[in-house]
């Protein structure tokens, strides 16, 4: 039997971009007769591309409001600024990325689909041009999009919730292309573990009946570590702390050196692949409000703190996770700190965030997307076997 092919494409200017296209692969893999494969395509552009979008998400940092402003006022309704913005990224994108249309033409998908809104716009270039054939779709890591997501090309979308959908609406994209069905996680997530938290918490060295709290900032650690530790050493907490670093070394071991000198247990970790069992393992998580960390808190149905979120896309991402009653938001970390000590003591206030995410919690979503993503490469597998040549 012939397996239909589908390559999922990726853009790694943050993890949670390669996360979803692993989490939809592993989906896909449970199916007997597709091939499925990931291609992350910094690997076929110059590395210079890769350290410019890199440059570009830290300066945001230094000029905030600027950010803020320009991503609320021009990328999430239609206007001349962004459409000009859009032309010129329809003309550069395709540049850039011009081995992938080698690789594509070589390897022959079915169907592609993409979770970053670059590939996206290189993607519905060459279909629009006819030097692609093969279908584009689009899954999207967020709880918002912008308008670079939103391609006249792209087949269909995958997106979280119906306020994503109505994002793209405005920019255009008919509504039968759209698809509500949450983000899909790491199907690892779902798994069961017969340990109690107790036991959970010896296996992985930490104190069995202490409450627990759980530090993220995304794959570079993007949150500031230091000032929160310090805050919950001021307040003389009666908790113990796992700070995940992700990929930065460097500031792994400047907070396990602050950790050493705190008056509670800090527990410092890199990049961690099994992140199930550390949800399972604490009371609250504080993190930066991206889209792949928090739909993975949600599934995992722990209360969540909002902090330190990038210029313009995640503070967005905040109000909305904050508005649909399933995180609290502080910017300032000393006023995080306060929240998630005041969440953790309040049984109330932790049934009611919890009964919020019962209504936004997605579990099934990889294999929903999965089975449609085969369904169309099925189709499309059919339609091109007609012609001669593809994509």
């Amino acid at each position: 039997m012939k397996r239909t092919k589908i390559l999922v494409v990726y853009e790694n200017g943050a993890g949670g971009h390669r996360s979803l296209a692993l989490a939809i692969d592993e989906a896909l893999k449970e199916l007997a007769d597709i091939d499925s494969s990931v291609l992350e395509i910094d690997s076929l552009a110059p590395s210079a591309r890769k350290k410019m979008y890199s440059a570009f998400m830290d300066f945001r940092h230094y000029v905030r409001p600027l950010a803020r402003f320009g991503f609320k006022t021009f990328a999430l309704s239609p206007n001349p600024v962004f459409a000009l913005y859009r032309h010129l990224g329809s003309i550069l994108q395709p540049l850039g990325v011009r081995r992938l249309l080698d690789f594509l033409h070589r390897e022959q998908p079915d169907l592609i689909v993409s979770t970053h809104f670059r590939p996206n716009v290189a993607l519905n270039a060459w279909r629009e041009r006819g030097r692609l054939r093969t279908p584009v779709y689009a899954a999207i890591a967020d709880y918002v999009a912008h308008g670079v997501y939103a391609q006249p090309a792209i087949g269909q979308y995958y997106v979280a919730t119906d306020a994503v959908r109505d994002d793209l609406l405005r920019h255009g994209v008919p509504r039968e292309r759209i698809h509500t069905t949450g983000i899909p996680v790491s199907l690892t997530l779902l798994q069961s573990d017969s340990r109690s938290q107790s036991q959970l918490r010896h296996d992985l060295g930490l104190i069995p009946e202490a409450q627990t709290i759980l530090l993220m900032g995304g794959a570079r650690g993007d949150v500031d570590y230091a000032t929160l530790l310090q805050a919950l050493a001021v307040r003389k907490a009666n908790v113990q702390v796992v700070v995940i670093c992700g990929w930065n070394k460097a500031l792994r071991a400047r907070i396990q050196e602050l950790a050493n000198t705190l008056p509670f247990p800090v527990h410092v970790k890199g990049f961690e692949r099994n992140m199930a069992i550390w949800y399972r393992a604490v009371d609250l998580v504080m993190t930066k409000p991206g889209g792949m960390t928090t739909t993975e808190v949600l599934v995992m149905e722990k209360p969540m703190i909002l902090l330190a979120p990038a210029p313009g896309k995640e503070e967005v991402q905040a109000e909305r996770l904050t508005a649909a009653g399933v995180a609290l938001y502080e910017r300032d970390p000393h006023l995080a700190i306060e929240a998630a000590l005041r969440v953790m003591s309040d049984e109330a206030q932790k049934q009611r965030m919890t009964a919020a995410t019962q209504a936004l919690r997605r579990p099934d979503a990889a294999r929903e997307v999965a089975a449609l993503l085969a369904q169309a490469a099925r189709n499309s597998a059919a339609s091109l076997s007609s012609h001669t040549s593809r994509p």
